[in-house]
C-alpha cells in the first residue's frame, strides 16, 4: 500500500499561471455599486418601527410577568424535577 505511490511525479503548475497572476493583479477593479442615498431614509424607517416594536413587546412582557409574579431568575432542583417529571414514580429511572 505504501510503496503505490512510488514513481509518481509531483505537481507543478502551469507555466504561463504566474504570467496570468500578474496580469490580473495589473488590471483595474470593477466599480462598486452604491446604493442610492433615497434607501437611507426607509432604512432608517425600518429600523426605527422595528426598535418601537420591540420596546413594546418587552414592556409588554415585562408587565404581565410583574403582575402575575412568574419573573424568577432562579431555577432549582425542584422546578426541574417537577418540570422533567422526575419523581420517584418513575419505574425507568
Amino acid at each position: 500500500m505504501l510503496n503505490s505511490t512510488t514513481g509518481i511525479a509531483p505537481v507543478s503548475p502551469r507555466a504561463d499561471l504566474y504570467d496570468q497572476i500578474k496580469a490580473k493583479l495589473g488590471r483595474q477593479l470593477p466599480k462598486v455599486k452604491r446604493i442610492p442615498l433615497i434607501a437611507l431614509p426607509a432604512a432608517a424607517a425600518c429600523l426605527l418601527v422595528l426598535f418601537a416594536l420591540n420596546l413594546r413587546a418587552v414592556s409588554k412582557y415585562v408587565n404581565t410577568s410583574s403582575t402575575t409574579g412568574e419573573v424568577s431568575t432562579e431555577t432549582t432542583v425542584e422546578d426541574i424535577v417537577d418540570y422533567y417529571d422526575l419523581g420517584s414514580n418513575n419505574v425507568g429511572l
